[in-house]
């Protein structure tokens, strides 16, 4: 066989050949040795610790009845479940599905792009993937991983059936769909939109609709009718309260268009303004008599269908407009799956001589990247609540109320036991509706029938507690219990402060807190 023959068949994805399954084998090798190291050594965070106890929850049935309290599907948790299981420590455990399912988006991302750009063009789009700024998800224990691997499995089964009209294609897009609505609510949304997109655009250029697909994505799609309404029953406190709040400081805006800059690592916008003015440069240059761009025969509908997911952030923020009204930049994740397809594609078109070098120098850029940034996010903080100095401030045996709802949780579980036994959270859900950051606390509540520290009514805790001790982390946005005891008379007297984060040469504007307080 050829060479010439060989390289055509790389490039249609036919098969992949001996070097390139090493290659992708030791890439594999290291992100999982990168990224385990950080997931063992990092410490949760407090939305992770949700799911930590809907997953820990003593019998299946149990967390099933959980899991609406969260919000999310029960896939992650069930996934997460099995993997707590496993003899090794809790952190890598519960994030053992995001890992594995992170690193397989990457995969989908370069089966992708391998089909229409060849092998060089997809390791710079799986670079790009995993060299993203969103990256850090991959040690997050929460669905999105997940959202992303099966947004990535359905693109690959509907461009394999456009090109095959394999029958087991059809079911690999309805199997996606379904997995990507169990991983989170949204997967309707990250799989039709799209899926669909590049199915119009297949349609036009054919001039019919193909039904098989339509009902391939449908069907997949109807699981929502299964998922949603315990959801939104779970949840429906939780949305009230940020409908009807007028301070609330999540609400979707146009400037969060700007998340798209925390995609790429920092060398590609450069390398793609260079490429673009390039290719600019050529086309104005070149007689129209000249042979095509080398990635022209790829597909209309699949520009479209990457296009559309790399558009996913600004499409969220019409729908949590319209919808929740409540966006977080986690919402528009799947942007970084499109983007890097986008990458490698529009490389691919660059009739430059050295158009494979810079790619392959991109690739080893971002990975680098990539990797190192997943290294230095399993480093604990310099300074964490539990190990605060400021902590223990004040008596050894007095009440502590944590003020900020994100550090309790995260607290509460790194502490030893007589720590614990003293650490409160005071909760009050009709003055929290009034507050900017409402939505932590709503968590803690909404879940508090499955959480294992102790939570309790502001006002049951200051009529039984005259003195206590009150400890804050500086994040006024989640702290308003401070400020609501100084207004009804408590006196709060400073015991020790230090600066949250030290900036050589700059005054530090927040402050960890510690407070005796009394009537």
């Amino acid at each position: 066989m050829s060479t010439a023959t060989i390289s055509t068949q790389c490039k249609e994805g036919s098969y992949l050949i001996r070097s390139e399954k090493l290659w992708v084998g030791a890439v594999a090798l290291v992100y999982l040795a990168v990224t385990v190291r950080a997931a063992w050594l990092r410490p949760f965070v407090f939305h992770e610790f949700s799911t930590l106890f809907v997953s820990s929850t003593s019998t299946l049935r149990g967390m099933f009845q959980a899991v609406p309290a969260d919000g999310n599907p029960p896939l992650y948790f069930f996934l997460a479940r099995l993997c707590l299981k496993l003899p090794i420590k809790t952190e890598l455990a519960l994030r053992l599905p995001s890992i594995f399912a992170y690193f397989l988006a990457g995969l989908t991302v370069y089966w992708f792009v391998r089909r229409d750009a060849g092998r060089t063009h997809a390791w710079l789009a799986l670079s790009v993937f995993l060299g993203c700024g969103w990256s850090v998800y991959a040690i997050d224990a929460r669905p999105y991983p997940l959202l992303l691997f099966f947004t990535g499995l359905a693109l690959c089964c509907w461009q394999a059936y456009c090109r095959s009209g394999n029958w087991i294609a059809l079911a690999g897009i309805t199997f996606s769909a379904a997995g990507a609505i169990y991983a989170h609510q949204y997967g309707v949304i990250y799989v039709l939109c799209p899926l669909f997109a590049g199915e119009t655009v297949r349609s036009l250029k054919r001039g019919r609709i193909d039904p098989a697909v339509i009902a391939a994505g449908v069907v997949g799609a109807l699981t929502v009718l299964r998922t949603f309404p315990p959801m939104f029953r779970g949840q429906k406190p939780l949305l009230e309260a940020i409908r009807n709040c007028p301070v609330f400081a999540a609400r979707p805006h146009i400037s969060d268009l700007k998340l798209y800059g925390a995609i790429l690592p920092r060398f590609i916008p450069a390398m793609a303004i260079l490429g673009v003015v390039l290719l600019l440069l050529w086309i104005a240059l070149t007689p129209k008599r000249q042979p095509a761009l080398a990635g022209s025969n790829i597909p209309a509908e699949d520009w479209v269908a990457a296009a559309m997911a790399a558009l996913l952030i600004p499409a969220m923020l019409v729908v949590a407009r319209f919808g929740t009204n409540y966006f977080q930049a986690r919402y528009g994740i799947g942007s970084g799956l499109g983007i890097a397809m986008l990458c490698g594609m529009l490389l691919s078109r660059l009739r430059w001589r050295y158009a494979d070098s810079l790619a392959w120098v991109a690739a080893a850029y971002c990975l680098t990247v990539g990797l190192l940034g997943l290294w230095f996010a399993g480093k604990a903080p310099g300074v964490t609540p539990w190990t605060d100095p400021v902590l223990h401030a004040g008596g050894s045996d007095e009440a502590i109320v944590v003020a900020n709802a994100t550090e309790f949780s995260p607290l509460w579980w790194y502490a030893d036991e007589q720590m614990r036994s003293r650490v409160h959270y005071l909760s009050d859900l009709a003055y929290t509706a009034r507050q900017t950051g409402l939505v932590p606390e709503y968590s803690l509540m909404l879940e508090r029938a499955y959480l294992p520290m102790r939570l309790d009514s502001y006002q049951s805790f200051i009529a039984e507690h005259r003195h206590f001790l009150l400890y804050c982390s500086g994040d006024r946005e989640f702290e308003w219990i401070k400020q609501r005891l100084a207004d009804e008379g408590w006196r709060l007297r400073l015991l020790q402060s230090a600066p949250v984060v030290k900036v050589p040469g700059a005054k530090a504007e927040r402050y960890r807190e510690m407070f005796e307080v009394s009537r």
